[in-house]
């Protein structure tokens, strides 16, 4: 069961630059103008995991460090490292393995396939760079 904690964390409000009322709970960036949207590629650097539903020009609350639910892109176990996928999920990211990715977290709760909620921290403030 996924399950999340705001008390502690680290959450920013941003324009979300496009809908993103269907993304709730997924890996969103920056754009070029300071608006959020989702990443999409495995090499995007994600501010955060958004929190809300929010539509083009809307608030959307964006969770920077702490405990959150995340939307995965294929099973996942208990602290296995994440960041993005290139649909924006959290994605197993392998030391080593995975270079030019960022490590933004690390699952809490197992899910057994991709679109299924999880729980994580994140620490999108400062990623670890796999090189």
């Amino acid at each position: 069961m996924a399950y999340d904690n705001a008390g502690g964390s680290i959450s920013i409000t941003l324009e979300a630059a496009a809908d993103l009322s269907s993304s709730q709970y997924l890996f969103v960036k920056t754009d070029a103008n300071g608006k959020v949207n989702v990443c999409t590629a495995i090499t995007d650097r994600p501010i955060g995991v958004l929190q809300n539903k929010p539509t083009s020009g809307q608030a959307a609350t964006v969770m920077v460090v702490g405990l959150t639910k995340i939307v995965t892109d294929a099973a996942l176990d208990e602290h296995n490292i994440i960041g993005p996928a290139a649909d924006s999920k959290a994605n197993k990211k392998i030391p080593g393995t995975d270079s030019n990715e960022y490590m933004s977290g690390t699952m809490l709760t197992a899910t057994g396939g991709a679109g299924e909620i999880g729980t994580a921290v994140i620490n999108c403030a400062s990623p670890s760079y796999l090189a």
